[in-house]
């Protein structure tokens, strides 16, 4: 990049856990992303070629809302395929967000495409729950399954 030019957004790339540095080596057109928290394994080094091919990343993305923001994702804890539709999933989010929602993801598009969310509500108001799977019913409407916080529910469900 020169003087008065923007930087372009080309793709997202995955990492390991906890990316720790990176380096370019322009004559290989390669990037080496350093990690250094990957679980069991202590770190990891992540090796991109910058080729004319496709990217394969990213794999998901989402359409914008009315306001024209993207709809916000993150956290999918369980999906299913839709009993009506090829191409169809529907996926859950996980309690990392105040308020659960179920996204409708188009697969016939490449990268997929999260093309709508519907809040879960209870009593008429958004509500969070720590939703771990989902699965659409014969109506179109979903099951959602829902972790319970509790002790006792969690050694039941241990046993």
């Amino acid at each position: 990049m020169g003087a008065g030019k923007a930087p372009k957004y080309l793709q997202a790339l995955p990492t390991g856990t906890a990316p720790e540095g990176l380096v370019a080596i322009p004559s290989r057109n390669l990037l080496v992303v350093a990690s250094e928290a990957d679980g069991a394994v202590r770190s990891g080094l992540m090796i991109y070629a910058r080729n004319a091919d496709v990217p394969a990343y990213p794999t998901l993305m989402s359409n914008d809302t009315a306001a024209g923001a993207p709809i916000p994702w993150g956290a999918i804890s369980g999906i299913s395929a839709d009993r009506r539709v090829a191409n169809r999933f529907w996926a859950v989010t996980d309690s990392v967000y105040s308020t659960s929602r179920i996204l409708q993801i188009d697969t016939a598009t490449r990268p997929a495409l999260i093309s709508n969310a519907i809040t879960l509500t209870k009593d008429g108001k958004a509500a969070g729950y720590d939703a771990e799977g989902i699965a659409q019913r014969t109506d179109g409407s979903f099951w959602d399954c829902l972790r319970r916080r509790s002790r006792q529910t969690r050694r039941r469900c241990a046993q």
